[in-house]
């Protein structure tokens, strides 16, 4: 999606809140937007990235569209944006 897109849909839903989910989600969005953090895994996740890894190594792996096909089979009223 290109980024004029996203900012476009961000303020789309952004606009459509409530005051009180509005007020809800200023602050943890701000410091979102404002964080120079960078994000660290726990070893829970880096041994699931570690084991995927593996088996895309083995050829245990998918398609893209295998991977959506059957989430939207299994997921039928989401929305899935390609």
């Amino acid at each position: 999606m290109e980024p004029s897109k996203i900012k476009l849909e961000l303020f789309r839903k952004i606009d459509n809140l409530d005051d009180q989910k509005l007020k809800k989600l200023y602050h943890p969005i701000v410091n979102l937007l404002e964080s120079t953090e960078t994000y660290k895994p726990s070893s829970s996740e880096k041994d699931a990235i570690d084991q995927a890894l593996d088996q895309s190594q083995e050829g245990n792996s998918h398609t893209h569209q295998e991977v959506m096909e059957e989430a939207k089979r299994k997921y039928p009223n989401l929305d899935f944006n390609e």
